[in-house]
């Protein structure tokens, strides 16, 4: 993603961060991004933890992520770590879910990180919009529109790019608004923001011409890990 998409996405989680009493951060790679939205957050979470699903990018986040938790983890193959209970934020960035390729396992996913959030806890997300007509043109748009409208589109994309004269693909799960929206309530979870914006500038966009950005809130009352 572009770095002017990113700066908006994280100035909009560093807002969350200053007002929550602990943050988790899951696909958190290589650590780096997390400690700039920590720089720029106003106030500091008391907790502060963090997760890969790639034990090699763990180990680098240890040393990255200072004063952070830093544990493996990959929600759709086991459940939460002890530590990760009660939680008043958690993120999930850089399309995350996109990489967990079925609808069963990002409902197992979901529904594991929704349970160690505390009542009234949020949720942040990104996640590449497969209606985005300004980032994969409106043919494509419309074709996958309407196969999604035959029941044949489960929103799997394959990207390739050529590395030393070796083509490397990866599959990749493109998602709309209404079927984050069904995870997330299938996961107990409430959608309270949605945003789009331009992939390129980190402008403001529209449903069909912008990367989306979604806040789901745990219901008070709702039960904890």
């Amino acid at each position: 993603m572009s770095q002017q998409f990113n700066a908006r996405v994280d100035a909009h989680v560093a807002q969350k961060v200053s007002h929550a009493s602990s943050w988790l951060d899951i696909g958190t790679g290589d650590g780096h991004r997390v400690m700039r939205i920590l720089a720029a957050s106003s106030a500091r979470p008391t907790r502060l933890l963090a997760c890969d699903s790639s034990t090699q990018m763990t180990h680098i986040a240890e040393a990255t992520c200072t004063g952070f938790a830093v544990q493996n983890w990959n929600p759709a193959e086991t459940e939460p770590p002890a530590a990760f209970n009660n939680i008043a934020l958690i993120s999930l960035l850089g399309n995350v879910f996109g990489h967990v390729l079925t609808p069963s396992d990002r409902l197992i996913a979901m529904r594991r990180i929704a349970a160690t959030l505390s009542p009234g806890g949020q949720l942040v997300l990104d996640f590449n919009n497969r209606r985005n007509m300004r980032q994969y043109g409106w043919t494509n748009v419309a074709r996958r529109a309407l196969r999604y409208v035959a029941g044949g589109d489960d929103g799997m994309f394959v990207a390739r790019k050529n590395v030393d004269g070796t083509e490397i693909s990866t599959a990749v799960y493109l998602g709309t608004v209404k079927e984050y929206r069904n995870l997330l309530s299938a996961a107990g979870l409430d959608v309270t923001e949605t945003l789009f914006l331009d992939y390129r500038t980190g402008a403001d966009a529209g449903s069909l011409t912008g990367q989306a950005l979604v806040v789901a809130t745990k219901p008070q009352g709702a039960t904890t890990a």
